[in-house]
């Protein structure tokens, strides 16, 4: 009988901790209806995710808003700015959103501007690995609301992207974009495309980056490119990969892009191309750069290749902070003088071919070099390593003004990786060693 009372009375006083627990949230709930409408949007948007676009999935802001009480869900559902952004993910092409969930969060957001990220990356490695037709489906659906495209990015295949370039009359609304991204995964190709065919303004473009997946001699040409940065006044950031393909302008004016700050180019070689890059180079002022990416996808034959000197006028006309060189024919003196021309340099990243032992202009004077460099913080390099020694890789940690030294080479330049590592640690240095050679 004792335990019987005991156990009626725990239980009664659990039962009015949550009767009062129940008044608390009921008052409370009641305080927050009484907030101004205003105030519970920007509670709203700040429920959403920071580095990235809400996606469409109901568990998360601000499908998730939608399901709190209807008084919420009635003012989530009347603000259209709230839908005009999302992130349509694939998950390595086994699962897709729905077409439905997309269709409503275009009908929310009304006429507003769409801002939109779209990432299927299937994974490479995989023999069941399939296509998603899906995929083109959802392209479909938003090109027909591409009139008010306004941020947005494609990270997929090739494939998927198949309806913007072949389907004139959807792609023929592309006039309000601010900043576009074509990223194709290569796994499924797309044929050629014509950007210049998308009727995009590419004076309203801030930012455009296109990384197409076709054949070599389907990608635009070094003259398109330039076609499109003489549009591009507005342009703060671009990257392309083309074909190394340039004619000579008869005017010799040059376009000016006094607001590109970042430029990635990724050249295919042709046949009697070397100079095609020096004539595309030397057709551009770009007083405003900062950082700068040059990868060549094919060997250029370094006795015809004048790009260097291109080169060197680009950086000495700009305060250069960042600078990506790879597979490019420089030789030792080429790479000292380009550490003249950038005095403000931070960050430094150079490839060559690790196979060739001849060439690699990586040597003890280049290092030596480096370390007159006040500015430079970070150095990424990667080579042969038969004309390096361990020594002035050691005298560079010692110096204590790099934050990251990242040396990989075909053959090992030292016996004593530990003795770099614990240097490094002691002058705050991160050093990795590192070579491909297997005995």
């Amino acid at each position: 009988m004792e335990c019987l009372l005991s156990f009626i009375m725990n239980l009664s006083s659990h039962y009015l901790q949550q009767e009062a627990m129940l008044r608390v949230m009921s008052h409370g709930r009641r305080q927050v209806t009484r907030l101004p409408a205003e105030l519970i949007i920007t509670i709203f948007f700040h429920c959403l995710p920071d580095k990235s676009y809400p996606s469409l999935h109901k568990d998360v802001a601000p499908l998730l808003l939608a399901h709190v009480c209807r008084s919420w869900r009635a003012l989530a559902l009347s603000v259209s700015r709230l839908w005009s952004f999302f992130e349509i993910d694939f998950h390595n092409g086994y699962a897709a959103p729905r077409l439905e969930a997309l269709e409503f969060w275009l009908k929310l957001s009304k006429e507003q501007p769409l801002s939109f990220d779209v990432i299927y990356d299937p994974p490479t490695h995989t023999t069941s690995r399939v296509f998603q037709p899906r995929s083109i489906t959802v392209v479909k659906a938003l090109l027909c609301h591409s009139s008010r495209w306004r941020d947005v990015r494609f990270v997929t295949p090739g494939a998927s992207l198949v309806p913007l370039f072949t389907d004139p009359p959807l792609a023929s609304g592309l006039h309000s974009l601010e900043t576009l991204t074509l990223d194709m995964r290569g796994v499924w190709p797309s044929h050629g495309v014509a950007l210049c065919s998308l009727g995009i303004q590419w004076s309203r473009l801030s930012e455009l980056h296109v990384r197409l997946d076709c054949k070599a001699e389907e990608l635009p040409t070094l003259d398109e490119i330039f076609d499109i940065l003489s549009e591009g006044e507005n342009l703060m950031a671009c990257s392309f990969n083309a074909t190394c393909t340039f004619t000579p302008k008869a005017d010799p004016t040059r376009v000016s892009m006094t607001k590109l700050q970042r430029l990635n180019l990724s050249l295919r070689a042709t046949s009697g191309s070397e100079p095609c890059f020096a004539y595309f180079l030397d057709s551009l002022s770009m007083v405003a750069l900062r950082a700068l990416r040059i990868e060549c996808m094919d060997d250029l034959n370094g006795r015809n290749w004048n790009g260097c000197r291109s080169i060197l006028s680009c950086l000495r006309s700009a305060v250069i902070r960042e600078l990506q060189l790879y597979y490019l024919p420089l030789s030792t003196a080429d790479v000292t003088n380009i550490l003249d021309a950038t005095p403000e340099l931070e960050r430094l990243n150079l490839k060559f071919d690790l196979g060739d032992r001849d060439e690699d202009p990586v040597n003890d004077v280049l290092f030596r070099h480096i370390l007159l460099s006040k500015a430079l913080r970070a150095l990424d390099i990667e080579c042969h390593g038969r004309k390096l020694n361990c020594k002035v890789v050691m005298d560079i940690v010692e110096l204590g003004r790099l934050e990251r030294l990242h040396l990989a080479t075909f053959i090992p330049i030292c016996n004593c990786l530990e003795a770099h590592w614990e240097r490094g640690r002691i002058e705050g240095v991160d050093v990795r060693l590192s070579h491909y050679f297997c005995y």
